[in-house]
């Protein structure tokens, strides 16, 4: 299983069985069916190299299982951009 931190920032990501476990600042969403491939990870790395190091905004995601990865300079909504993946469920 891989994982990303970055502890000066305190985004994790952390595969498991299911999808990539986003945590940050006590928070935590399942980006479903997503994996920490290299072209994936790659753009997590630009994006928090570009200040988009917020990886969650008040109230979203809403729930704890979806198909995307949120990105954002601040936890004040709204969010900037997210990764998705087309729902297949």
């Amino acid at each position: 299983m891989q994982k990303m931190a970055f502890p000066d920032l305190s985004p994790t990501l952390k595969e498991e069985l299911g999808g990539v476990r986003v945590t940050q600042n006590s928070k935590s969403y399942l980006a479903r069916r997503w994996q920490l491939r290299e072209d994936v990870r790659a753009m997590i790395y630009l994006s928090i190299s570009q200040c988009f190091h917020c990886l969650w905004v008040k109230n979203h995601p809403r729930g704890d299982a979806i198909h995307y990865i949120c990105f954002a300079r601040s936890h004040t909504p709204p969010w900037d951009y997210l990764l998705a993946k087309k729902k297949q469920w």
